[in-house]
């Protein structure tokens, strides 16, 4: 387990998402993990490492009377049920905290502007952007 210190760093209900130079960590640790374990609901404790090329979407889903979640989407990726603790507790996905939302916002904000900028550049390096210049 790496020790760096991440950029920006969202706080959730058992866990945290971190977000690094190169890769989204999706840490679940504390009572909420052990729990999940234990009652065998899901994966409850893990740290899963997302390049951040590997990131296709980031999404927060927000039930009706259920805590939200965020959940990083990438290739491979456990898909969508539509069960609440089914797609809460999947490995690409945390349950955000109840109310304090904002570092959230902001890591995926951040990681869509990486993104972008990643695909502007590939694609400013591409044999057929230079042509057209």
């Amino acid at each position: 387990m790496s020790r760096e210190t991440p950029e920006l760093a969202a706080s959730g209900i058992g866990g945290r998402v971190e977000l690094h130079r190169d890769e989204v960590r999706i840490v679940r640790d504390g009572v909420l993990g052990v729990l999940a374990d234990t009652l065998w609901l899901g994966n409850g404790s893990i740290e899963k490492r997302v390049p951040l090329a590997d990131v296709t979407a980031m999404e927060i889903v927000r039930p009706m009377l259920l805590p939200s979640f965020f959940r990083v989407s990438y290739a491979g990726s456990p898909p969508q049920t539509g069960h609440y603790l089914t797609d809460a507790l999947a490995e690409n996905a945390l349950i955000m905290n109840l109310f304090d939302h904002r570092a959230f916002y902001e890591l995926q904000d951040r990681v869509l502007a990486a993104r972008r900028g990643s695909v502007q550049s590939d694609a400013d390096a591409s044999p057929g952007a230079a042509a057209e210049a």
